[in-house]
């Protein structure tokens, strides 16, 4: 858990369901995630423009390393060879090297970047409000694929599963524009009746759910189709989601003014639940056992672990309640990832 207040690393146990360790950092982090093959944690610090590596189960920080001035974003590459961070206030989108601890590949960019996906095909897609741009990148080469006319704000962007098209959020418009990737061209716009700001997709990529202001609403889209599905209440200003995953998928929506998460059976669309987790829940991670959900209250810094079981199993009488437990962790804790050790 990254604690942003705290300027601090929280490591949960999910065996005994406490904190064994907290990592002190130079700055306040924004972002976590783990390797898919090492024993090793990555955090962003963006004020201080740095990575740390940190070693598993160890908990200790094995390096660090100043990029830039400061960074936006990070994102780890598909092969789990370097992570790709986004250096907004120069313009450039930077490789950093995760076996030579070295930074390679430096884009320049043409405009202020806000966001950026990477495909499992090694294409970049970053969006440029202020320019009103969408732009693709070839990682590999470093060259400049297409740079399109959004049409819009675009704020936040996303690759469809397949990497063929890329999704984006024009915050203003209320729309959701859908790109090829190849040639650059715009596939389609859906209007929306909220501000795109937070995506959150199905783990077979088949639906996608947006989140942002304008309504208290959820909706729901099927990228390869190209049609808005539904659009269904769920809570107060829904905000961070995800998903679990088998064959009963359940949704869960953070409503941080309410400080609860609406929980929504996928295969219905029905809110089947609205529990109370604590103050201002920012962000969601379900392990990957399909077990808990960890919801990260921002302003009360803890840690509300939700058990599927409870909510799956709600027409057993006496049935559980949902909220397992709760965990301090820390200030302000708002980036969340997980590592199953073998």
């Amino acid at each position: 858990m990254a604690n942003q207040g705290g300027r601090s690393v929280a490591a949960i146990h999910l065996g005994t369901l406490s904190v064994r360790r907290h990592v002190t950092l130079a700055d306040a982090p924004s972002a976590v995630v783990t390797h898919p093959a090492r024993d090793a944690g990555y955090v962003l610090t963006p004020h201080s423009g740095a990575i740390y590596e940190l070693a598993i189960p160890s908990l200790s920080v094995n390096r660090r390393h100043r990029l830039a001035g400061s960074l936006h974003s990070v994102r780890m590459a598909a092969d789990g060879k370097a992570l790709w961070a986004l250096a907004r206030d120069d313009r450039r989108l930077l490789e950093w090297n995760l076996n030579t601890w070295r930074l390679g590949r430096r884009i320049s960019l043409p405009a202020t970047p806000e966001d950026f996906d990477l495909s499992r095909e090694g294409v970049a897609a970053i969006a440029f409000p202020e320019a009103g741009l969408l732009g693709y990148w070839n990682l590999d080469s470093g060259r400049r694929l297409h740079l399109a006319e959004a049409g819009g704000t675009p704020r936040v962007v996303r690759f469809r599963s397949d990497g063929r098209q890329a999704l984006a959020g024009l915050t203003g418009q209320k729309t959701l524009l859908i790109a090829d990737v190849e040639s650059g061209r715009t596939v389609t716009r859906l209007p929306l009746v909220i501000e795109p700001e937070q995506f959150c997709f199905k783990a077979d990529g088949g639906i996608l759910y947006v989140t942002g202001a304008g309504r208290d609403a959820v909706v729901s889209v099927f990228p390869y189709r190209g049609v808005v599905a539904e659009t269904f209440l769920a809570g107060r200003a829904p905000g961070a989601m995800a998903i679990s995953g088998g064959a009963e998928p359940l949704l869960f929506v953070a409503n941080p003014e309410s400080g609860d998460v609406t929980v929504v059976d996928v295969i219905t669309s029905k809110v089947i639940a609205a529990v109370a987790v604590g103050q201002e829940p920012a962000c969601i991670a379900v392990t990957p056992d399909d077990r808990y959900a960890l919801v990260l209250n921002r302003q009360s810094g803890d840690v509300a672990v939700l058990l599927l079981e409870a909510l799956r199993n709600r027409r057993v009488r006496p049935a559980p309640p949902p909220l397992f437990t709760m965990i301090p962790v820390g200030a302000q804790p708002v980036s969340a990832a997980i590592k199953v050790l073998a």
